[in-house]
């Protein structure tokens, strides 16, 4: 698996946690993940969407692995952009200037 594409499947955990308690499923989320199902308005059922898997969950050594790694490699292809010809560049996209999990 590719440094970013890693960094980017734990940045859409996280978000996607935290979107869990801002949004309608949190009752649901509450529910699946520890029990609080008193949450729950009578009558419906659990947000499947809520349903997060949080064992994939990093701890903050894990999470700064992620994005050490995701770094270095990016700074190595820019690295390796720069030592390139300008005919080798030609039909080929510049590389990001910077770490940005929104692409």
């Amino acid at each position: 698996m590719s440094a970013e594409k890693n960094a980017k499947e734990m940045m859409a955990l996280v978000k996607t946690v935290s979107e869990q308690f801002y949004f309608s499923a949190f009752p649901s989320f509450v529910g699946w993940k520890f029990g609080i199902n008193d949450q729950i308005e009578s009558g419906r059922r659990f947000d499947h969407k809520a349903n997060i898997d949080l064992s994939k969950w990093p701890t903050e050594s894990q999470m700064g692995d992620i994005l050490r790694t995701w770094h270095a490699a990016l700074k190595a292809l820019q690295t390796a952009w720069t030592q390139l010809e300008e005919a080798d560049k030609v039909g080929f996209s510049q590389p990001p200037t910077r770490m940005d999990p929104r692409f």
